[in-house]
């Protein structure tokens, strides 16, 4: 971005690009990512209930559900985190 602010005309040029379109419409993909993971962190939990009998959700069992989910996601976002920080500087 910052070779196409010293000539502001190619700026419009540079709005056209493909690298510019997918960074902007990554927007998109983030939140179809959060709606399926609440859809099958509903259906999951939902399972749990029904196979349990169970029909309260105590803190215990929101904790372990959180913490079982924070321990599968956790790994490969920081490995993307960190790769893309350290190859982008």
């Amino acid at each position: 971005m910052g070779g196409a602010a010293y000539n502001p005309w190619t700026l419009q040029d540079y709005f056209k690009t493909v690298p510019y379109t997918l960074v902007y419409s990554s927007n998109l993909g983030f939140e179809e990512f959060f709606m399926f993971a609440s859809f099958f962190s509903y259906i999951k939990i939902y399972k749990y209930f029904m196979q349990k009998d169970k029909k309260n959700l105590t803190f215990f069992i929101y904790g372990k559900i959180l913490l079982c989910r924070f321990l599968r996601l956790a790994p490969v976002y920081y490995f993307v985190f960190l790769s893309g920080w350290l190859i982008g500087s």
